[in-house]
């Protein structure tokens, strides 16, 4: 055999085409695997991240859903505790504050509930005399929203509390702060403004030629 011969070099190119042809199929065979494991390799590392993104993001809610429950603990805490200290500063101080308004009233009490057809209406602190009667509602942070919210009680306070019929009927908000000129918007609807003093007591905003609305 002659690989040189004449006659045998086409052969001999052949062989070399067809061994070459198997070495390239094998690399790109290769290639191929390579290829297959590297996207496989990803698409594991994609669903990782996902189970991870998914996880921290459950994660995340619950720790919201954690803080959101401790802050309304926390101002349900405070609301108790302001409403305590107003209804405290009440008792000895509404009889000379509303006294000075030209209205005798003593301190009736707290949180009083009426309901009809499944409609309830509570009233925070109920000052009273004979004549007269002043219904405070209480808010920690008061805003128009609040101060609407309370005209709204007040239109209903006879139809839920029909003894009050026959009688003065006034509306008063108390409050730590009042935002959005809250306080003077409650004035301009005819209710009496109040927070508290320096002095440990509380203190009526409304101006002197105040006129109270009558409801």
């Amino acid at each position: 055999w002659n690989a040189s011969a004449p006659e045998n070099m086409f052969l001999v190119q052949r062989m070399l085409t067809i061994l070459s042809g198997v070495e390239v199929g094998k690399k790109l065979d290769d290639i191929a695997e390579r290829q297959k494991k590297f996207e496989e390799e990803q698409e594991k590392r994609k669903k990782e991240w996902e189970e991870y993104e998914r996880r921290k993001s459950k994660e995340w809610e619950e720790y919201k859903r954690e803080n959101r429950e401790r802050i309304k603990q926390l101002d349900d805490l405070f609301n108790i505790q302001w409403g305590k200290l107003v209804e405290a500063l009440l008792g000895p101080g509404c009889k000379k504050v509303f006294g000075e308004r030209g209205i005798d009233v003593h301190y009736r009490g707290s949180n009083f509930v009426a309901e009809i057809g499944g409609e309830k209406m509570e009233v925070d602190v109920l000052l009273e005399n004979e004549k007269d009667v002043v219904v405070v509602e209480i808010k920690t942070t008061a805003r128009v929203k609040q101060v609407r919210e309370v005209v709204e009680e007040m239109k209903k306070i006879k139809k839920f509390f029909p003894r009050f019929e026959g009688k003065n009927v006034y509306g008063a908000i108390a409050a730590l702060k009042f935002l959005e000129e809250s306080d003077k918007y409650a004035a301009s609807q005819g209710l009496f403004v109040i927070e508290p003093s320096g002095d440990n007591m509380i203190t009526i905003k409304n101006k002197p030629d105040f006129q109270p609305k009558k409801w």
